[in-house]
């Protein structure tokens, strides 16, 4: 709880969507060969993270931009697990 509120004071709403991803991901997400996937909409992963789905839904096309996930009608796969990360802050 104390984490969640000192992200939503002092971090931007895409470094919020960011850590969400690695949170639902899972600790063991770095360095894997296999690719996770999060299965939740763009409006459960904006409630988690504290921001808008229209806000939540820019930031993941921007990291799909970069190559970072992968969108698609279905889970959204993570494609770059540091990358991801690293946009976490």
């Amino acid at each position: 709880m104390e984490s969640r509120l000192s992200d939503s004071v002092f971090k931007t709403a895409p470094q919020r969507v960011a850590t969400t991803l690695m949170k639902l991901a899972g600790p063991r997400t770095m360095g894997l060969a296999v690719r996770p996937q999060v299965s939740l909409t763009h409006e459960q992963i904006s409630a988690l993270a504290g921001t808008s789905r229209e806000t939540a839904t820019k930031v993941l096309g921007d990291l799909a931009d970069r190559g970072l996930i992968r969108l698609g009608g279905g889970p959204i796969t993570l494609l770059d697990a540091e990358g991801i990360a690293d946009e976490g802050g």
